[in-house]
């Protein structure tokens, strides 16, 4: 690997330098979140990870639980393939009660 790619890991297209990661909630990863990117749907092997990345972001933008599980479920939509509605209704609730210790 050459020099300027030392320190950098791929994810999809984009190379994003370590040193611009994340690591300060509790909802981020050690990978880095491409919000446009994952906007506009992602393929199997990124859609958890996506969806807990987005959905920690909505949560950090003040989103309430409905309006996030409407955006989670139309974004869904965009994925190929698709995950189950029921698991992502899964997902959503485990984080969502985790992070804003919200069950309603």
């Amino acid at each position: 690997m050459d020099k300027k790619h030392n320190n950098r890991k791929k994810r999809k297209s984009a190379w994003i330098p370590e040193s611009e990661w994340k690591t300060e909630s509790v909802w981020e990863l050690e990978q880095p979140f491409e919000l446009d990117c994952v906007k506009k749907g992602v393929s199997k092997g990124n859609r958890h990870y996506s969806l807990k990345q987005y959905l920690g972001w909505m949560v950090k933008q003040k989103y309430t639980k409905q309006q996030a599980l409407d955006t989670l479920l139309a974004w869904n939509k965009l994925n190929d393939p698709q995950l189950e509605e029921k698991e992502v209704i899964e997902l959503f609730n485990k984080y969502w009660t985790e992070w804003t210790k919200d069950s309603s």
